[in-house]
């Protein structure tokens, strides 16, 4: 395959670009996008077991999911709603994402991915989003805060594009 120049020096920005905002955005090294895919990874797991399709990640769901994440963790409150009453859809097309369908998961306290995705798996109606075969991309967000209720925030953000 060929690749021109403009599209490896872009590819190589935006890679630059994710890692800082990882960096930069996460309160502490546990939040690593290893620990942010490994939720996917599992994630994925249930869906194919289900005979869903895998989800693809998506930076667009990924910085709404990490925005709220972030802000449940600064402003020490769990809710779809943020405290300033903006919901899942109006976080998700504020980070660009445009969508036919949208779906949005939370969770705090859990320390660990396999923790996460387990307790996703035993509520109703997370379980449902997880499973929902129509969904097609993914974003997850990882939030902390020791002096936090729960400490530590997950957001997943699912979506399929318009």
């Amino acid at each position: 395959m060929t690749v021109r120049p403009r599209v490896q020096l872009s590819v190589l920005i935006m890679s630059a670009l994710l890692l800082t905002f990882f960096v930069l955005h996460t309160p502490s090294a546990q939040a690593s996008p290893d620990i942010l895919n490994q939720v996917i990874v599992l994630t994925n797991a249930h869906r194919r077991a289900a005979g869903c399709a895998n989800l693809e990640w998506n930076a667009a769901l990924a910085t709404a999911a990490q925005r709220h994440a972030a802000d449940m963790a600064a402003n020490n409150y769990f809710s779809h709603t943020s405290r300033n009453g903006v919901d899942f859809v109006a976080r998700i097309r504020a980070a660009g994402f445009r969508f036919r369908l949208a779906a949005e998961n939370i969770a705090a306290g859990q320390q660990s991915p396999e923790e996460v995705v387990a307790s996703w798996m035993s509520s109703p109606g997370h379980r449902a989003n997880i499973l929902n075969c129509k969904l097609r991309q993914i974003g997850i967000g990882l939030g902390q805060n020791g002096g936090s209720n729960f400490g530590i925030y997950w957001v997943q953000k699912f979506g399929t594009a318009r």
